[in-house]
C-alpha cells in the first residue's frame, strides 16, 4: 500500500509540474498555444483532442472549435470557469425529461435559447444552453437543487 501511495503522490507532483510549465509558457505566449504532449479533453465539449486540435490559455484546454466560439463571442468566457452556468443538450434532455427532438423544436420556437458551436466545415459541432438565458432551465435547475 505504501508503494501505491508513493506512486500516487509522484503522479500528482508530475501533473503539478506540468501545469506550472504551461503557466510559465503562457507568460511568454499570453494568447495561448497548442499542446503536443498527449491526448486531452476539451473542457467545454469534452471531445478527445491532441496536437493542433488543442488550445491552452488562461481558461484551460479547449478544442479549436470551442476556442473559435469563444474568440467570436458565440459563447461567453465564463463557460470555461463556471461549469454550473450552462448545460449541454443531453443534460437539458435529462433535466427536463424530454426527447432531444423536442428540445430542438423548443429551440426553433424560441422557448429555449441555445448557443451553437460550429466546426471548421460550418456544421453544428456542439450546442449548449446557458441557464440564466433560459427561464425553463432556471426553474428546473433551482427545483432540483432544493430536492
Amino acid at each position: 500500500m505504501g508503494h501505491r501511495l508513493v506512486n500516487f503522490a509522484k503522479l500528482l507532483l508530475d501533473l503539478e509540474w506540468k501545469e506550472e510549465a504551461r503557466k510559465k509558457r503562457l507568460e511568454k505566449e499570453p494568447k495561448g498555444f497548442h499542446l503536443t504532449d498527449g491526448i486531452y479533453s476539451c473542457l467545454i465539449c469534452r471531445q478527445a483532442i491532441e496536437n493542433k486540435q488543442t488550445w491552452y490559455d488562461k481558461d484551460g484546454i479547449k478544442c479549436m472549435a470551442c476556442q473559435k466560439a469563444l474568440d467570436d463571442q458565440v459563447i461567453p468566457q465564463y463557460v470555461c470557469t463556471n461549469r454550473d452556468s450552462w448545460l449541454a443538450d443531453w443534460q437539458v434532455r435529462d433535466k427536463l425529461d424530454i426527447h432531444l427532438a423536442t428540445i430542438r423544436k423548443m429551440t426553433r420556437e424560441g422557448k429555449l435559447k441555445a448557443r451553437t458551436i460550429y466546426n471548421e466545415g460550418g456544421q453544428k459541432y456542439f450546442e449548449l444552453f446557458i441557464i440564466k438565458e433560459n427561464e425553463l432551465l432556471q426553474k428546473n435547475t433551482s427545483k432540483n437543487e432544493t430536492n
